[in-house]
């Protein structure tokens, strides 16, 4: 959550994280957060 609040991309904090892709680290983060990492900071930036 770090990394993408100060402005890394989804793919570099997959890639950071060891994931191979976007798509195998969004079952990880939905799982933990409860949506997809779009949505989450979208929400965190509205209010």
């Amino acid at each position: 959550m770090t990394w993408l609040a100060g402005g890394a991309s989804i793919q570099q904090v997959a890639a950071d994280l060891g994931y191979k892709s976007i798509p195998s680290l969004m079952p990880m983060f939905c799982k933990a957060l409860g949506s997809s990492p779009g949505h989450y900071m979208a929400a965190r930036h509205s209010g």
